[in-house]
């Protein structure tokens, strides 16, 4: 009779370079979990705020200015504001195909512009940020920013954060706090 047998390697290096993104880029996003980015672009009066795991909302503070903030969780919550539009609630992450980690939000303040077809309602707004190394990011100081911020239809949003630890993988194969990727769930059969 004629035995068979089946190995395991454990190494981020069998894997998929798709699947060494997802996996840092899923475990970066838990990092900041307790975080939010902010960013104010250049002469705009609404500055945008990604809390992962919670919300997105677009706001402005009484003491605005152009550029980007982290802030805790908390500092931000107490912020004092002049106005502030919900984008949505944490609602799942998505992992694509080719490894980018988006987190989905939903739920946020009606948009007055469009309306549900079937109950007349004003539809709630949503949005969808993605966590990805950002070419235009890779030699500047921060580690986590929002790089970009676009209404993609009325009351809808991408929004892409920049996290650093997604930059010159796999040969920087790491979660962002110099912690290696020591295990992945990624198979191949051949």
């Amino acid at each position: 009779a004629r035995a068979g047998y089946r190995g395991l390697v454990a190494s981020p290096l069998a894997c998929a370079r798709e699947d060494l993104l997802a996996v840092v880029a899923a475990r970066a996003a838990g990092r900041l979990a307790d975080l939010c980015v902010q960013r104010r672009f250049k002469g705009a009066w609404w500055t945008f705020e990604v809390c992962p795991f919670k919300g997105v909302r677009q706001l402005r503070p009484r003491d605005a200015t152009d550029g980007h903030r982290t802030l805790t969780r908390s500092t931000a919550e107490d912020e004092e504001v002049e106005a502030e539009v919900s984008l949505g609630s944490y609602a799942e992450t998505v992992a694509t195909a080719s490894g980018e980690v988006s987190h989905a939000f939903r739920g946020g303040a009606g948009c007055d512009i469009d309306e549900d077809s079937t109950s007349g309602e004003p539809r709630p707004r949503d949005a969808l940020v993605t966590f990805a190394c950002v070419d235009a990011f890779k030699r500047r100081r921060r580690r986590v920013a929002i790089a970009t911020a676009v209404e993609t239809s009325t009351c809808s949003y991408d929004l892409v954060v920049h996290v650093a630890a997604l930059c010159d993988l796999p040969n920087h194969a790491d979660d962002g706090a110099g912690r290696g990727v020591d295990h992945l769930d990624c198979r191949r059969d051949r």
